[in-house]
């Protein structure tokens, strides 16, 4: 047969050549660069991120007074219902979350002498204590 290939003949050419890329993939554990599917959900917003995302890291007490705060009667219930040693466990936040939760410098929780605005000055003996 001129100008045709037998089966065995293509076989064999195409096995010459395969080209610059790989026929066979990798197994997975070799592979670089690996895209983690996990996701983990922001223990305030309780939207789900993946687990390098969620930078942020607050207390149980302090995520369900924030929704407290919201209205949500479901964390009114839990801060009764839970133990105290539970309440200061960590939960992970996303980055937005995060911001929510940390004490604002004109709340009672945020000491005095670390604002900026604070009338009481250190001197240079009192090693960061107030009298």
């Amino acid at each position: 047969m001129l100008g045709r290939l037998t089966k065995n003949e293509e076989d064999d050419k195409s096995q010459a050549y395969m080209g610059p890329w790989y026929t066979v993939r990798a197994p997975v554990s070799q592979q670089m660069g690996k895209v983690m599917n996990k996701k983990v959900q922001c223990g305030l917003c309780e939207l789900y991120f993946l687990p390098h995302n969620l930078t942020g890291i607050a207390s149980w007490k302090a995520v369900l007074l924030k929704r407290q705060e919201w209205g949500l009667e479901e964390a009114s219930e839990k801060l009764k219902k839970w133990a105290p040693t539970r309440l200061y466990n960590s939960v992970k936040l996303c980055a937005f979350c995060a911001q929510l939760v940390v004490p604002e410098m004109s709340t009672p929780d945020f000491p005095d002498y670390l604002s900026s605005t604070s009338p009481h000055k250190l001197k240079s003996g009192q090693m960061g204590l107030l009298e």
